[in-house]
């Protein structure tokens, strides 16, 4: 058997490489491509797939080629003599009825549907999904986008026909990787407790209130911004200090109080501000993606911190309760553009789904406004946040499917057969 990956950006091997793994381990032919169209410069730029970057498999490197065009990509599959091409996330791009072999799409949480039409979706040979959730989630999207031209479950028929729950690859690599090697790695104290903070993002908004109300960390530039601007509105935000700044803080004093390491996990796209490092006792970016050091850093972890992040999963999926921050939608996407329109109903219909949904699920992921998250977490004791184990089996069940470390494995199984 040979299996070609498409690489669109280097980060996607965090979600391919334990696939990657098995299929080299099961003596396959593997080849990955990577995107050189993907551009270099800009907020995205570091994800440029640089061949050079291809992380080290345990048993051997696969061939690694680039290509420059959709109409080379398109003629890889022949030119190679390749049986499956495997992709996930490509922004839109793929190869679906344009692949002469199988054509199988791995998800990666909701995007797997944002970044395709459901035409895409129908022509690929399988989608290897996580649990049967997210085939209902699918087709509420493509309902909410306006994507669907029959019934709902006509539809959800013709989906399933392709789909294949097998879990998530991407977290077969976490049952690999041993606390105390972590802890050793990154100078975490032994016996020490680890809260996990990922910083807000305001990369994919170009509203007013993320960066001059929220980011903004000074009461004068924020005033300035809303007299000049004549968003008063959001006056109470500074006078209630709903701020990152003072969120912070708060997470600060909370870890003091529990005796907690604070370790910020960032990316280069999403810049640490001065005083969150002044509060942080470790700062990250991604040192590698296999294994990503999200995962390396939640084997240690105690609690995850973040703003509506689909890192939830790989918390929760190691037994790491999440404390989710909700990101106010209508301020985050403030505008009457298409972007702005499609950035509300996405986030609307995934990030708030409440309660029960994948970032409000009682007993293991615990949501809050900005405003509750300053006002509460200082007088919070992280025991209070421990998993139920109960509500945690549950929430694995229904979002991330099998989790025993042999999702690449089911993968390649339905492959072979």
């Amino acid at each position: 058997m040979k299996a070609s990956f498409i690489i669109w950006r280097i980060s996607h091997y965090r979600i391919l490489a334990p696939v990657i793994e098995e299929a080299l381990a099961r003596g396959w032919s593997v080849e990955c491509w990577h995107d050189y169209e993907h551009p270099k410069n800009g907020p995205k730029g570091y994800q440029f797939p640089q061949l050079d970057q291809v992380p080290i498999f345990k048993n051997r490197q696969p061939t690694v080629r680039s290509f420059r065009s959709q109409e080379e990509l398109e003629k890889l599959p022949v030119e190679t003599k390749t049986d499956v091409v495997l992709s996930c996330d490509g922004g839109g791009k793929g190869l679906g009825g344009n692949c002469p072999c199988k054509y199988i799409e791995v998800q990666h949480n909701a995007e797997m549907f944002w970044g395709r039409s459901l035409e895409q979706m129908q022509s690929a040979t399988l989608m290897a999904m996580y649990s049967p959730w997210w085939l209902d989630y699918a087709v509420e999207h493509y309902e909410a986008v306006g994507g669907l031209n029959e019934r709902q479950d006509n539809v959800r028929q013709k989906l399933l026909k392709k789909a294949v729950f097998v879990g998530v690859p991407e977290l077969d690599r976490q049952r690999c990787l041993e606390p105390d090697v972590v802890r050793e790695t990154y100078g975490i104290p032994k016996n020490k407790k680890v809260v996990c903070f990922l910083p807000f993002a305001a990369i994919s908004s170009i509203a007013f209130w993320p960066e001059r109300i929220y980011l903004a960390n000074n009461r004068l530039k924020q005033l300035f911004h809303i007299v000049t601007q004549r968003r008063f509105e959001y006056l109470p935000h500074v006078r209630h200090r709903w701020d990152d700044k003072t969120l912070a803080a708060s997470l600060r004093m909370f870890c003091d109080r529990n005796d907690a390491w604070l370790v910020v996990k960032s990316r280069k796209k999403t810049p640490v501000t001065s005083y969150l490092q002044n509060h942080a006792d470790l700062v990250l970016f991604d040192q590698a993606h296999y294994p990503a050091t999200l995962f390396e850093i939640l084997t240690v972890a105690d609690l995850t911190v973040s703003f509506h992040s689909n890192a939830v999963f790989a918390s929760v999926a190691e037994g790491v309760p999440h404390y989710s921050i909700r990101i106010p939608i209508d301020d985050f996407y403030d505008g009457e553009t298409d972007r702005d329109r499609d950035g509300r109903l996405r986030m609307n219909n995934y990030f708030q789904r409440t309660p029960e949904g994948p970032f409000d699920f009682e007993g293991v992921v615990t949501a809050a406004d900005i405003s509750e998250a300053i006002t509460d977490l200082p007088d919070r004791d992280l025991a209070s946040f421990a998993l139920d184990p109960g509500r945690a089996k549950l929430y694995v069940s229904k979002f991330i499917g099998p989790n025993d470390g042999r999702s690449s494995s089911r993968l390649l199984d339905e492959l072979e057969a």
